[in-house]
């Protein structure tokens, strides 16, 4: 088998991007959640005397409200 290589310009990727890669990217993108997260508090200290311990703070079922990722542009590195 041998390997080819094509080179393709700035209107060609923006093409192929737009076409073939952004449409899906968003879509995915759309659906993101935040993760859960579990997040420990240490004690709380005044004076020497313990205010408060073993706060445990759960975050879940997050949401990204107003979320709604938009293509706006591709670019290619000079490396290719």
């Amino acid at each position: 088998m041998q390997a080819i290589t094509i080179a393709i310009g700035k209107t060609g990727v923006d093409f192929f991007a737009r076409e073939l890669v952004i449409k899906e990217l968003v879509k995915i993108l759309s659906g993101l959640t935040p993760p859960d997260r579990t997040i420990s508090v240490p004690e709380f200290f005044y004076d020497s005397v313990i205010e408060a311990t073993n706060i445990i703070i759960n975050l879940t079922q997050g949401k990204l409200l107003d979320f709604s990722p938009q293509f706006q542009s591709i670019s290619q590195q000079s490396n290719g």
